[in-house]
């Protein structure tokens, strides 16, 4: 009987369906998402397993963690009696492009547009030592500094304490050709115990938004011809490398990869994030958003989840083109 129970193990995981229907959506289940992308996948807690990745995720969860980062869901995960199991959309569209197991757009990133949130008429979040409109421009400038070091073309949307409305700065991508588009905030909570690092790009259609507070990206009326829709994988996959390197390089609290219909990425023209670099209403996050030390800190994390996602979507060699 024992020598039994071990093939009869391994049947009955093989007779698992990869793709199972609860209320009409599909669900992919835990161990097909392993299966495809290589990695152990282990119940309770849940956890598929490799070599250089380890995702982990709870049931009824809008979010999971790869290698300790959060990153957040389209749509929650589900328990059913095939154990944990993920969207179709998220299997597609947020799982398998993070792992290189489905391509994001082949391009050169060479132009990358940085936005400075808020200036002149509109201050942003208050702080003791300073505005949002302040920390946003000092971190945006030594950004595109670096930027240009490493030898990309940056357009700043402001370069001063200018009133700029958000119509043109989303517009700024497709004005200059530019590759991708990064806005920098800080930002502020009525929580002063409220603190950390999240990074957004723009909520898939028919999702609902990551950030669900009363803010103004969940009042922006659901246009299903949005441009930033056409780029949700990709804006996605550069605000999950952006939020990666700020984490370990801050060891902010992180409050992860987000998804919000923000202006400036439901409307852009090119995939889009947007980086909350800090809590202005919280006084350690504040404190050191003042520092230069901490800003170089910030834009060499941005810079170098920018260039990871650059590699990414570099088209191939000449020499390893297929004939």
């Amino acid at each position: 009987m024992k020598k039994l129970f071990l093939p009869l193990l391994m049947l009955l995981a093989a007779c698992q369906p990869e793709i199972i229907k609860i209320d009409g959506t599909s669900y992919i289940t835990g161990r097909a998402v392993g299966k495809r992308l290589h990695l152990e996948c282990l119940d309770k807690p849940f956890m598929l397993a490799g070599q250089e990745y380890i995702v982990s995720a709870d049931p009824n969860e809008r979010f999971f963690r790869l290698n300790g980062v959060k990153l957040w869901l389209a749509y929650p995960t589900v328990e059913s009696e095939y154990g944990l199991c993920f969207s179709e959309y998220d299997f597609n569209n947020t799982l398998l492009p993070l792992f290189d197991a489905a391509p994001l757009t082949r391009r050169k990133i060479s132009k990358i547009v940085i936005d400075p949130g808020h200036g002149g008429a509109h201050p942003g979040a208050p702080g003791k030592l300073a505005k949002e409109k302040e920390f946003n421009l000092a971190i945006a400038g030594k950004l595109a500094g670096l930027l240009r070091d490493n030898g990309f073309e940056v357009i700043l949307t402001r370069n001063g304490d200018e009133t700029l409305e958000l119509p043109p700065r989303a517009a700024k991508a497709a004005e200059s050709e530019a590759d991708i588009f990064v806005s920098i905030h800080c930002n502020s909570a009525p929580n002063p115990d409220a603190n950390g690092i999240e990074t957004f790009s723009i909520t898939p259609r028919g999702a609902a938004n990551s950030n669900d507070n009363a803010d103004h990206s969940l009042k922006v009326p659901p246009d299903e011809n949005a441009s930033g829709y056409r780029f949700t994988v990709d804006s996605f996959a550069l605000s999950s490398a952006i939020q990666r390197r700020l984490i370990e390089s801050t060891g902010a609290f992180d409050r992860g990869a987000k998804r919000a219909r923000f202006h400036v990425l439901y409307n852009n023209t090119v995939p889009a994030v947007l980086v909350e670099c800090g809590f202005m209403s919280h006084k350690a996050d504040e404190d050191k958003l003042a520092t230069p030390e901490y800003q170089t800190t910030l834009t060499r994390a941005i810079a170098r989840g920018i260039a990871d996602y650059a590699e990414r979507t570099a088209p191939p060699a000449p020499d390893k083109v297929e004939k």
